[in-house]
């Protein structure tokens, strides 16, 4: 789990193809529903996916399948004001969930065991595992929000199916 995370920082904001790495745009002719099928053809395993109300009015936008790990990356945006973004990682389960200092634990209504991790620099993240999958949930950070409250993120993980 700890190499994902320092991954998740680096990669939050930018995202970009390389070897192995299929890009899915809605814009480029692909939908991500495409990239969620190739996920759950290569992990042999459901994808949960955000459903109801998402704060911001979050749309999924674009996905990337990362072929030699395997993990998808799904990332929604706010169509008016595109620095509202949620971005969901998901891959296999190795290990349990660690809980370092600083992270705050939180439990979703089914009892599923969420880490909330405030310290990271450009979003607010949650970290769960379901059905054999790590799930990161990163809804970016703002400087005028400075009173996030983790139920939006936890909102939304409650609305996983």
């Amino acid at each position: 789990m700890r190499t994902i995370l320092p991954l998740f920082i680096c990669c939050f904001f930018f995202l970009s193809a390389c070897n192995g790495t299929l890009v899915v745009n809605d814009q480029a002719g692909y939908t991500v529903k495409q990239a969620i099928q190739q996920f759950e053809e290569l992990s042999q395993q459901k994808v949960l996916l955000p459903k109801g109300t998402m704060p911001y009015n979050l749309t999924p936008d674009y996905g990337l399948i990362h072929h030699e790990e395997p993990r998808l990356d799904l990332i929604y945006i706010d169509k008016k004001n595109q620095s509202e973004t949620l971005k969901v990682y998901i891959q296999p389960a190795i290990q349990e969930l660690i809980q370092e200092q600083g992270d705050q634990e939180y439990t979703l209504k089914d009892g599923t065991r969420v880490i909330y991790r405030p310290y990271f620099s450009s979003a607010y993240a949650i970290e769960f595992q379901k059905n054999g999958l790590d799930y990161i949930l990163g809804l970016s950070k703002h400087a005028g929000n400075k009173n996030f409250d983790p139920r939006e993120l936890l909102d939304i993980a409650n609305g996983l199916n």
